[in-house]
């Protein structure tokens, strides 16, 4: 029973504590993805088929679910970071299964406490974007797959298969996580393994027919053409920034992998392939945004945890070699919670994020000069969600990389505007179009109600050009 407290217990007490210090629900938007995935959500919700009539770059798994808990629970965006937060509780639920078989209490404080404080997490946990479910959805495959004492049974097999082909159809970067579970299985028995990929892939391949996913047009295309586009750098500094953000700990993760190589534990195998494999992807991917840093924080709390663990059971060591390497963890832990602090301002910076008057007040306009049944166009939809309203399906993902792709260009919003006849045009995020399709508007008996500079990034002072158009007369544009 007191075992099960220590497993349970971190993880439910993670989503009391965000529920209760974090005012997520006041937040605007943690990231320009939040608005998208909301509405895709939004116009599956009310009939619109994925990949048909909206268009999508991502897998189809998250949007379903979000779509039916918001069919459930209101659509509300408090309801919709309440389902990523579950997530994240399984993330910090997972690792302790993970990391600390005996449940020593203190791995079962150490790791929670420095991963919900590492770079990103925090944001992430609260945010409506598909990264952090899909590495919750791979992490739980992963622990279903830790033998203990007894040999695992095939239906533990067949569900960690099933869950992680739901991983992948959530955002297909989960990939990465598929040779840890192998070695998980490989290390003991390789038909079990070959079994449970042949389950994930069956899977996967049936949840992408029965959306009638086009994996080649629509998922693989659009992120080659990302890779070379010269809008979309690789930002190797921003890579380099990942690494400094939590340089301390991933210090000490590395020090942990030293010192269970040394001990020959096999059970660090998997997070240090997976370590391995995320720097190589973080190193070569394109384009590069903060969240992907999850790909490699989750593998080295792994570590971390497993590092600890060894140090609590086994507190002398007879090797020379080992005890300087536990002396180095210890002292590198240590670093890493002398800096947690530091770490717990960052992560305060990265949550607390305003809902501007100005933004209220154009999400107001939205909604005032739009009826429920008429459709508006933004390259913000977390507006359009806030105000009720549906943007046309082909507009749902006005993403910079989709514009800078050439999957997007100002004659499909041309077509769309004479296809949908918007009651509302708000023009910010992306400037590329702003000024040809400002032009046009005022000619096709479109005016200009409203020019604001809208707060964007207020962290780093960015605001954004944002103009607010209107047909001229009382009826829809023809």
């Amino acid at each position: 029973m007191q075992s099960r407290l220590k497993l349970f217990a971190p993880s439910l007490l993670f989503i009391a504590l965000v529920l209760l210090c974090l005012p997520f629900h006041r937040a605007l938007e943690y990231d320009g993805d939040e608005g998208v995935n909301l509405m895709k959500a939004l116009l599956y919700q009310n009939g619109y088929s994925l990949y048909g009539e909206i268009w999508s770059d991502q897998p189809p798994f998250l949007t379903y679910l979000l779509a039916q808990w918001m069919r459930l629970f209101g659509n509300t965006l408090f309801a919709a970071r309440l389902l990523i937060l579950f997530f994240a509780g399984s993330i910090v639920f997972c690792l302790i299964h993970l990391c600390a078989p005996r449940r020593h209490l203190i791995t079962c404080l150490m790791v929670p406490l420095l991963l919900v404080f590492a770079d990103q997490f925090l944001r992430l946990s609260v945010a409506v974007m598909i990264g952090l479910p899909s590495l919750a959805l791979a992490l739980i495959s992963i622990a279903l797959l830790v033998e203990r004492e007894v040999r695992i049974p095939l239906w533990r097999i067949a569900l960690s298969a099933i869950i992680m082909a739901l991983a992948l159809q959530t955002k297909l970067s989960a990939a990465i996580t598929i040779a840890p579970a192998l070695m998980m299985l490989g290390c003991n028995s390789y038909r079990r393994a070959l079994l449970w990929f042949a389950i994930a892939f069956a899977t996967w391949l049936l949840v992408g027919l029965l959306f009638g996913e086009s994996l080649l047009q629509q998922m693989v295309l659009p992120h080659w053409q990302a890779r070379e586009s010269t809008l979309l750098t690789r930002r190797l500094h921003l890579f380099m920034e990942m690494l400094r953000a939590d340089s301390k700990l991933l210090i000490a993760s590395l020090l942990a992998a030293f010192l269970l190589a040394i001990r020959r534990e096999k059970n660090a195998l998997p997070p240090l392939i997976w370590v391995g494999i995320a720097l190589i992807v973080l190193a070569t991917h394109a384009p590069l945004w903060p969240h992907h840093y999850m790909l490699l924080l989750l593998p080295a709390c792994w570590l971390l945890g497993l590092g600890i663990e060894q140090t609590v059971q086994k507190a002398t060591y007879r090797q020379p070699l080992s005890q300087l390497a536990a002396i180095a963890f210890l002292l590198a832990l240590s670093g890493t919670l002398l800096h947690l602090p530091q770490m717990i301002a960052r992560s305060k910076q990265q949550t607390l994020v305003e809902f501007p008057v100005e933004c209220q007040r154009l999400i107001h306009q939205l909604a005032d000069n739009s009826a429920l049944d008429q459709w508006v166009i933004t390259d913000r939809p977390i507006f359009a969600f806030y105000a009720n309203r549906l943007i046309p399906p082909p507009l749902a993902v006005a993403t910079r990389k989709r514009i800078a792709t050439g999957n997007l260009d100002l004659a499909d919003l041309v077509a769309a505007v004479k296809e949908y006849h918007p009651a509302v045009i708000l023009c910010s995020r992306h400037t590329l179009y702003l000024e040809p399709l400002a032009q046009w508007l005022l000619e096709e008996n479109y005016q200009l109600l409203e020019e604001a500079y809208v707060p964007f990034r207020p962290l780093q002072g960015q605001t954004l050009t944002t103009k607010l158009f209107t047909p001229s007369d009382t009826k829809s544009i023809r």
